[in-house]
């Protein structure tokens, strides 16, 4: 237990849970230290000490479990994967010499994906170091509006529209040659 600095609730009930030495005096001890989650903490202890059944499953109870882990699985499979995240963007926009508000542009979902030649795709899923399949699969859904620049917007942002590559690119005062070079070959 530190207590330097204050921990969440799931890392008091974490800690507890892998505690080396279980019973009473483990349990009065985070009571202790963390009067705030006492009775997550009793509620803990008490699942922790009820026995393991070695009873099998019905088989409506073993499809509800199939069904629930499939549902899991499903959602797991759709969660954005870690190399999309803000900041594999801004590494991506290095690696591919594009000024960062194109990437920008991307991890919003600003750009029309239809409009996007295949072969910066491939480049964009490799500096992102993802699939081209997760790649299509995020850039296809709705664009987002940045929280950063909804609370900076001296007017009511309004939803964002995806918009042709070539005109990020444009946008992003990206030389014409370059620009031509993009959207002919993915260069």
């Amino acid at each position: 237990m530190n207590q330097s600095q204050p921990m969440t609730r799931d890392e008091v009930l974490y800690a507890f849970a892998v505690e080396d030495v279980e019973g009473r005096d483990t349990l009065m001890r985070y009571l202790a230290a963390y009067p705030q989650y006492a009775q997550d903490l009793i509620d803990l202890s008490r699942e922790l000490a009820r026995p393991v059944s070695d009873e099998s499953l019905s088989p409506a109870d073993a499809q509800r479990v199939d069904a629930a882990v499939a549902r899991f699985r499903a959602a797991i499979g759709q969660r954005m994967p870690v190399s999309l995240a803000a900041q594999a963007f801004n590494v991506a926009a290095e690696r591919l010499q594009l000024p960062t508000l194109v990437l920008v542009s991307f991890r919003e979902r600003r750009v029309d994906l239809a409009s996007v030649p295949a072969r910066f795709l491939e480049r964009l899923a490799g500096a992102l170091e993802s699939t081209m399949d997760q790649l299509r699969a995020f850039l296809a859904q709705p664009p987002l509006v940045s929280a950063a620049r909804q609370s900076k917007s001296r007017v009511k942002p309004v939803a964002a529209v995806k918009v042709p590559f070539e005109k990020v690119l444009r946008d992003a005062g990206v030389e014409a040659a370059r620009v031509q070079a993009l959207i002919d070959r993915g260069e």
